[in-house]
């Protein structure tokens, strides 16, 4: 059951809002939760965007926190970046040691970015 990372809203310079999906084993698309990780932290984000996302590494898909405030989501970049590009490795990481990891194409060009915020199950 793998966790995907769907798309991102941007409400104002300081709230965003990313929206995850678990998706079913049998591969039909049918969503079985959903989560969200929000930050009120100046972002840097010009617009929201839909995300498409591959999963490279994940925590315990059995056991994903229904809360957790100590969560952080981030760009993975071996090189400094000086522009806005779409194409990132994102890691998310709940309570210090739960880690996802995606190769992540956002709709629209983004900075690198770390975000400290929490982690909610939406449905």
């Amino acid at each position: 059951m793998p966790l995907s990372l769907d798309s991102v809203s941007v409400n104002n310079p300081n709230d965003i809002f990313f929206l995850f999906h678990f998706l079913d084993d049998a591969g039909t698309g049918n969503q079985l939760a959903g989560f969200g990780f929000r930050s009120w932290e100046d972002h840097g984000f010009s617009q929201s965007s839909s995300i498409s996302s591959i999963l490279q590494t994940g925590g315990d898909n059995a056991f994903v926190p229904v809360h957790e405030n100590d969560a952080v989501l981030m760009t993975v970049t071996t090189v400094p970046v000086t522009w806005a590009t779409t194409n990132y490795v994102v890691r998310l990481i709940l309570q210090g040691v739960m880690t996802w990891e995606w190769y992540a194409g956002f709709e629209n060009p983004i900075f690198p970015f770390r975000l400290d915020g929490s982690w909610v199950q939406k449905w």
